[in-house]
């Protein structure tokens, strides 16, 4: 079993709806950012608007803009560590126990629902210095929910989130990016980092199998991430996919310290998204 499981209980909304509510693809986030198609026939302008559309030709969408990573070009010898799916009990003060063991700064990508449940342990986060980020309310898959949950999901996420301080970077649960989760983001200020090197354990690999992964793989720039909390699983503890979700991020946190310790000797400095972005 993996991580496809957390799907359950999501259906997907039709193609031709989607289409219609204008969410899914980034070619609808290209089109919100005023960036139009490569086709000569595309191109329309304000005259020909009103023969071709119920939309008046003043009405006029200035969305500005957003910003999405997945590494950065830097000739720094830095990377940022970064986790998702928390605050959980029993997998973030793991987390920052081995970012302190080195003296490195992590981004941690909160769900809005744990911020609340265990808001002393978020709290705690920003105490010991490191960057608090937002992965919507309840982990759900972005890409099967209409543009208006879409948003509700990021807005209320980011709502309990921003309690805690500052809030810049956005990531959408399992990556799950389309142009209604830019224009939802965009919308709060919001730039969205995704990730370089997954630092999720593979159903075959052993935490010393991963730490050589990533010790293997990881060069400047790069963004990764690990977890601290199981996403959906969260909402129904007791089922065997959040018990096998357990077993994982427990595996992936084991190898954490070594990965941490490896990318430090290697002369690495362990820093925040927004630390990381600096550096271009």
């Amino acid at each position: 079993m993996n991580d496809d499981v957390e799907l359950r209980g999501q259906q997907p909304i039709g193609r031709r709806r989607a289409l219609q509510l204008g969410g899914l693809g980034l070619g609808s986030a290209a089109a919100g950012f005023g960036v139009r198609a490569a086709t000569e026939s595309s191109f329309v302008t304000p005259g020909q608007l009103s023969t071709r559309s119920n939309v008046a030709p003043e009405i006029v969408e200035r969305r500005g803009s957003s910003r999405i990573i997945w590494s950065v070009n830097t000739a720094a010898q830095r990377v940022a560590i970064t986790f998702d799916d928390g605050p959980d009990p029993d997998f973030t003060p793991r987390a920052l126990a081995a970012l302190a063991a080195v003296g490195g700064r992590g981004t941690f990508f909160m769900m809005g629902y744990n911020v609340e449940t265990h808001a002393e342990l978020a709290r705690r986060v920003v105490n010991e210095g490191h960057e608090i980020a937002t992965h919507t309310s309840e982990h759900r898959y972005l890409p099967f929910l209409a543009p208006a949950d879409t948003g509700e999901q990021i807005a209320d996420g980011f709502a309990a989130v921003k309690k805690l301080g500052d809030v810049r970077w956005f990531r959408p649960p399992r990556g799950g990016l389309t142009g209604a989760v830019v224009l939802a983001a965009n919308d709060l200020d919001l730039d969205i980092a995704m990730w370089s090197v997954n630092g999720r354990i593979g159903k075959d690999e052993s935490s010393a199998d991963l730490a050589i992964r990533i010790g293997s793989t990881i060069q400047r720039g790069d963004i990764v991430l690990f977890h601290d909390g199981i996403g959906r699983g969260t909402f129904q503890p007791q089922t065997s996919f959040a018990q096998e979700l357990r077993d994982r991020r427990g595996k992936e946190l084991d190898a954490l310290p070594r990965v941490l310790e490896q990318l430090t000797d290697s002369g690495f400095e362990l820093v925040t998204v927004s630390e990381l972005v600096e550096d271009e």
